[in-house]
């Protein structure tokens, strides 16, 4: 479905591209690096699951491409990074997550990302209402900054989504206990959405407030 579909199916929210003015504060849009290969390889082998959503957070058959030893050096200071996928089927957004160092986004489907700020937590309470949506073409890269909520993107057609992730090695693994109840996963910050927390069990835990973002494919 293109943004002109899905600007008139979801009438309400304004929705966004990387190369607006208005994504400036949540990343960059990853400009003349040559993803031909990879972007084909994914196109043939990221499979979508017809329901729910499937995230691998490192296949080797992804690292293997240079454009990522680039990606290494350009963006993460030769810091050592795994190439990861995720894709599937979401309409909406029930959580976000956050991580320490960017998250670099290849789209390999056109799909919705919907974004917020850490700095605008208050009071451990994050409002939904503060999101902004952003529409990925297949074939666009993004840097999300470390200070940008983000979680599973949602998708623009019945087909489902699919993207490469890149992160810092190692996040998303299993972590030792934490005395932080957000730190789920390793360098995984997760605030999920009152609605779906016992918060009266976690008064110290961070979470979302307000509407659930969501996307109308019809």
């Amino acid at each position: 479905m293109s943004l002109a579909s899905i600007k008139k199916c979801n009438p309400e929210i304004i929705i966004h591209t990387p190369k607006d003015t208005a994504f400036k504060p949540y990343g960059r849009l990853i400009e003349n690096f040559d993803f031909n290969d990879i972007f084909h390889f994914a196109e043939l082998n990221i499979k979508v699951p017809k329901e729910g959503v499937e995230y691998f957070a490192s296949v080797p058959e992804l690292e293997r491409f240079d454009i990522i030893n680039t990606i290494q050096d350009y963006i993460y200071g030769q810091m050592p990074v795994e190439v990861g996928s995720c894709a599937g089927q979401n309409t909406q957004l029930i959580g976000v997550e956050y991580h320490q160092g960017s998250e670099t986004i290849l789209a390999v489907m056109d799909c919705i990302i919907i974004l917020g700020r850490q700095q605008d937590i208050e009071n451990n309470t994050f409002d939904t209402m503060l999101m902004e949506y952003f529409f990925l073409h297949a074939g666009e890269c993004v840097e999300l900054y470390s200070t940008t909520l983000h979680y599973v993107p949602c998708q623009t057609t019945e087909r489902g989504f699919a993207i490469i992730c890149i992160l810092p090695r190692g996040t998303n693994t299993k972590c030792v206990q934490s005395g932080n109840p957000n730190l789920v996963m390793l360098n995984k910050f997760f605030i999920a959405h009152s609605s779906h927390v016992n918060v009266n069990s976690y008064e110290a835990l961070v979470r979302l407030s307000g509407p659930i973002p969501k996307i109308r494919l019809w």
